[in-house]
């Protein structure tokens, strides 16, 4: 029989010389050896598919743009950068061009969101509807990992070993996690960038709580977020932001006052820990004490006024005037984060919102900080909006009225789901006479085209300005909700320009290379209109015939393209 092991100081058992580390499945191989990122394996090459940038015609018609900037556009520049892909796989491929010189990383690993997502999509000038989340956003965003936390857990070890590499030696990262995941997630930070590197831990309070303490569950309400805060090496970069005093804390503190109005507050001169700390000792207007500072720079303080004595005998004490001091160095408990979304009032089932609600919500918003606020009601008082308008100017805030619709009330119609087709985009261009005669020059200075850029040898007189109109867009329905499909859809049929967030318009378009926005219009929050002609006024440098591609963002996020023949 095969005796077991005696264990012992000369043969310690395997547990005994474990180190402190986090081990889940996937860490280790088969044969005990740690499991490195496989960077080369990662790396890819990318492709610009899209530069997304004010259109440089309009930058130049208003003078935004330099003569330098005109002849050497930062087309390769490292800025604004907006990559599409797994993330793993863009920093693997950025290695080569930014390993050791990015300053600072934020990441926002995805947890549990739940399947509840949904958003509200406006839509033409002044409509709007609630998009559910999808079933690829809820595969996306749910947290579904194929071993659990497992997978999980290497997904950001993997990430944060990139992150390392691309920092450079005084950069640092910031996390942003919840309270489920946050103890891994430090665990792995520590192995790889080390605990001595470890810099604070940051609790966010949000300003809503998730709905996980209802009445009679057993549990508190989870209203913080945690973002962790972590440097790669001792020399990091950090620059302290301050909180101002509030006007309490002034008032307490800084009570007194020069003949000129400064405040000031009377502060310790005295040393603490006297002479263990090693303190000069020595006398200031009579009184012998251990200071905070040497002589030489009391009597400096003296002769500036800083140095006060109430009465002979009392210890000296030391003004600290308010317009010198920043603040309150910034804490790690950030409790002023304010949401940007819009306050919102429902008012009660079968109410008319009356004019002193509409003063009490109105208040509550502005002192709460709110800038926004949605009444929601059945029956609003006659003549309202000419209290609200009183009320924006008076407290500076907006002041929605949004009527509930009766049919809300009715329950849900149950019918299979719709069979829905792609959207339809049609275009064509437009040809106008341009009214900016244009005269060659052979070295290409001449007139300048009323983009601002020089006109170039074998530009032509009498050259024909051109512009794409949108003739019809009927957009994709698959993400509207079944309960408002045919009311959308009726919308979509009837105006479906209604539907269009934004477009634009790559004048000379080629197979295989990026999408340059020529000429662009969107939406905007403010301003709801939308252009359906293009007002490029684009200019071809010679006659032929090219292809100009037309893009569309609808209101849902769905991206629809087509391309226009164009003969100059």
């Amino acid at each position: 029989m095969t005796q077991p092991p005696t264990y012992g100081p000369h043969n310690p058992h395997p547990l005994s010389t474990l180190r402190t580390e986090l081990v889940w499945e996937g860490k280790y191989d088969e044969y005990g050896n740690r499991r490195e990122v496989d960077i080369a394996g990662c790396a890819m090459p990318m492709q610009r598919i899209e530069s997304i940038d004010e259109p440089r015609r309009a930058a130049a018609a208003t003078g935004q743009l330099e003569l330098f900037e005109l002849q050497n556009p930062k087309q390769d520049d490292f800025r604004n950068r907006l990559i599409w892909g797994d993330n793993k796989l863009v920093m693997a491929s950025l290695l080569q061009e930014f390993k050791g010189k990015v300053d600072l990383i934020y990441i926002d690993p995805p947890f549990d969101v739940g399947a509840d997502f949904s958003m509200s999509v406006p839509f033409g000038e002044d409509d709007s509807l609630v998009k559910d989340q999808s079933t690829l956003e809820m595969v996306a965003y749910r947290d579904i990992w194929g071993k659990g936390t497992d997978s999980y857990l290497h997904m950001l070890f993997e990430r944060f070993t990139l992150i390392r590499e691309l920092l450079s030696e005084k950069g640092s990262i910031y996390i942003h996690l919840d309270l489920g995941m946050s103890h891994y997630a430090k665990a792995l930070l520590d192995e790889v960038f080390g605990s001595l590197n470890f810099r604070s831990e940051i609790i966010w309070k949000r300003s809503t709580s998730h709905n996980n303490a209802k009445q009679g569950r057993e549990a508190y309400g989870e209203i913080t977020d945690i973002l962790l805060y972590y440097s790669k090496t001792e020399n990091f970069t950090f620059n302290t932001q301050y909180v101002p005093y509030s006007q309490e804390y002034i008032d307490k503190y800084y009570r007194y006052r020069d003949e000129d109005g400064r405040r000031y507050w009377l502060a310790d001169l005295t040393a603490p820990g006297g002479a263990s700390k090693g303190n000069p000792y020595y006398e200031v207007m009579g009184v012998w004490r251990y200071w905070r500072y040497s002589q030489k720079r009391m009597e400096q303080l003296i002769a500036e006024g800083r140095i006060i004595q109430n009465k002979p005998g009392n210890v000296p004490q030391y003004k600290r005037y308010l317009d010198e001091i920043s603040g309150i160095p910034l804490q790690n408990i950030w409790d002023d984060v304010n949401r940007i979304n819009p306050v919102c009032h429902v008012d009660g089932i079968d109410s008319m919102f009356t004019r002193e609600e509409a003063k009490q919500v109105a208040q509550a918003t502005a002192q709460a900080g709110g800038r926004e606020c949605y009444c929601l009601a059945w029956e609003f008082e006659m003549d309202l909006h000419l209290l609200v308008n009183a009320l924006v100017q008076e407290l500076g805030m907006k002041l929605k009225l949004v009527q509930i619709p009766r049919e809300i009330m009715e329950k849900n119609r149950k019918a299979p789901p719709p069979f829905l087709e792609v959207a339809v985009l049609a275009a064509e261009a437009v040809y106008r006479e341009s009214p900016h005669p244009l005269t060659p020059s052979p070295q290409g200075e001449g007139e300048k085209k009323k983009s601002g850029s020089p006109l170039l040898e074998g530009e032509r007189l009498g050259v024909r300005e051109v512009d794409i109109k949108i003739t019809q867009f009927l957009p994709s329905l698959a993400e509207v909700p079944t309960k408002e499909l045919e009311a959308i859809k009726e919308r979509a049929i009837a105006s479906g320009f209604d539907f269009i967030d934004f477009w634009a318009v790559d004048f000379n378009w080629q197979p295989g290379k990026p999408f340059t926005h020529d000429w662009q219009d969107y939406r905007t929050r403010k301003d709801r209109s939308l252009k359906t002609i293009s007002d490029a006024g684009y200019i071809y440098p010679q006659p032929g015939k090219y292809t100009a591609c037309v893009k569309v963002v609808d209101t849902f996020g769905c991206d629809t393209s087509i391309t226009v023949e164009v003969e100059v």
